[in-house]
């Protein structure tokens, strides 16, 4: 784990790494739904509600695109 700070002692100049305990779970859970929340009001903000979406969107249109990159040995994120 490399997670830690690095703390000096003023009096011999001397530097030392302090490691930090590792997240709980529930720690972890706190953080991703904090991001979560976040996401979704930013997201929010620019007009991408959870109920916005664009019914005249061809799904086969997307298929292909991630095909053709796919071919070309690209991501299509």
């Amino acid at each position: 784990m490399l997670d830690g700070v690095y703390t000096q002692d003023l009096a011999t100049g001397r530097v030392r790494w302090h490691r930090a305990p590792a997240p709980t779970d529930e720690e972890v859970e706190t953080l991703v739904v904090r991001i979560a929340d976040r996401a979704e009001a930013l997201l929010a903000r620019h007009g991408f509600g959870p109920d916005e979406h664009v019914d005249d969107e061809d799904p086969d249109a997307a298929q292909q695109v991630i095909q053709a990159a796919v071919v070309a040995g690209r991501s299509a994120v």
